[in-house]
């Protein structure tokens, strides 16, 4: 009898709930690959429909610059646009980046360890990048992000790995950035190699740190100094994008907040 071969099994997906369209294919095969000529065939997604102008602004900044700095109100797409920004990097052939580099606050002061964590260091990363790593999913298909995470051509990194290291041909996500140390994010971009980007997002009114945000620090000294870093701010709920709730409630709050002489706890 002949041996039945090896079928491909491809899933074409029209929109997620964000609105976005992700129009990926979704690989279940398991494979480990060398390098972007190795890779499954880079097929044409359709390119990310902007929600506002400020969106457009900052695809175009991913594009454009190799360190970007993503601040604002939740909902407005910042870890989004980012994730599938640096999904379609990976996958085109004629771009230089290879690999992604996701890190994030694992803790309430951004550096602890997680050593004590069970299980393996992706395993334990898992849950902290979450978000990052559904959009890369939504982007690219589950079977595939896998398969990257395997081969570390998709890299989890906690923050206190960082130092001795330098990052080519890399597009580094650091997202929820307003949980990490002024010191953390320092260190982190002078990590910078060649061809490489690296990407920072945040918002500060939702720091969880008992002290001053390090990305509150790094946006005043971007602010006062010409750094090679391009700084896209979303400034108000009315770009938020998650849902028309979370805009009313989010404004909501911020006016009561104010009025009512409110503040979060610490």
């Amino acid at each position: 009898m002949a041996k039945k071969k090896n079928r491909r099994k491809v899933r074409v997906s029209g929109y997620d709930d964000t609105g976005y369209s992700s129009n990926r294919r979704d690989y279940d095969h398991q494979s480990s690959y060398s390098s972007k000529k190795d890779m499954v065939p880079y097929y044409d997604l359709k390119p990310i429909r902007p929600k506002n102008e400020l969106q457009q602004k900052y695809i175009n900044a991913l594009k454009e610059h190799s360190i970007v700095l993503s601040t604002g109100v939740a909902g407005t797409g910042k870890t989004y646009l980012a994730a599938v920004t640096a999904a379609d990097m990976l996958l085109d052939p004629s771009n230089p980046i290879e690999k992604i580099i996701l890190a994030r606050p694992n803790c309430i002061e951004g550096t602890a360890t997680i050593g004590l964590l069970p299980g393996t260091k992706d395993e334990k990363m898992a849950p902290w990048v979450a978000p990052v790593a559904e959009a890369i999913k939504d982007r690219i298909g589950k079977g595939r992000y896998e398969m990257f995470l395997k081969n570390e051509t998709i890299e989890l990194l906690p923050l206190e790995y960082i130092k001795g290291r330098t990052f080519n041909n890399a597009f580094v996500i650091i997202d929820e950035a307003e949980d990490i140390e002024y010191s953390v994010l320092k260190t982190l971009l002078l990590r910078k190699g060649i061809d490489s980007k690296i990407v920072i997002d945040g918002d500060i009114r939702q720091t969880s740190l008992r002290f001053e945000s390090g990305l509150a620090k790094l946006m005043r000294i971007i602010d006062a100094y010409e750094l090679p870093v391009c700084h896209v701010d979303f400034p108000s709920w009315d770009y938020c994008v998650r849902s028309k709730e979370v805009a009313l409630m989010g404004a909501t709050f911020e006016e009561a907040e104010k009025s009512l002489g409110i503040r979060a706890l610490r």
